[in-house]
């Protein structure tokens, strides 16, 4: 009898061991989550469209970050306003390919963020209002959608998959 209470008492000493490890491991409330991450950008550009273009894709690109809910298929709604902006020289391969981590853009709110920009690749854009003009390599929305990762630094690749008409 005496084993069926030790076996017994041994057995609610382990059942709130247990009980205590599974409050200790509970999950984090919304207030402890990290509410920012950061997206390191490669580029690329279409191998496609990188052999139409008059000069090689090479230049100052020229891009914003975008909360989703700004932007719309054809690009930011109008009275948007980014959430912060870039500008960054760039030369990108002919192949396709993508080049290395060339920009960090940390502090971004967590979610999908959009980043969107065009490669001034014969470099007439005015600094002061910066648009692409024809033949510039842009990049899409449907393309340029990432995901931000509370606490952690999400590589991705910057697509120019058009040339601006």
């Amino acid at each position: 009898m005496s084993f069926l209470l030790c076996f017994v008492g041994w057995l609610g000493f382990a059942c709130n061991e247990k009980s205590t490890d599974t409050a200790q491991t509970a999950a984090p409330t919304a207030e402890e989550l990290p509410t920012t991450g950061a997206l390191a950008l490669r580029f690329a550009i279409d191998e496609d469209y990188a052999a139409l273009m008059d000069e090689p894709p090479e230049g100052t690109f020229y891009g914003s970050f975008w909360h989703s809910e700004d932007v719309d298929a054809l690009g930011p709604i109008e009275g948007a306003e980014a959430i912060n902006v870039m500008e960054l020289e760039l030369a990108l391969p002919m192949d396709g390919s993508a080049t290395e981590v060339l920009w960090t853009e940390e502090n971004l709110p967590v979610g999908e963020i959009y980043m969107l920009g065009f490669l001034d690749s014969d470099g007439n854009s005015d600094p002061e209002n910066t648009n692409p003009d024809s033949k510039d390599p842009v990049t899409l929305p449907n393309e340029s959608d990432f995901d931000v990762v509370g606490g952690e630094t999400t590589e991705v690749t910057v697509m120019m998959s058009m040339l601006y008409p």
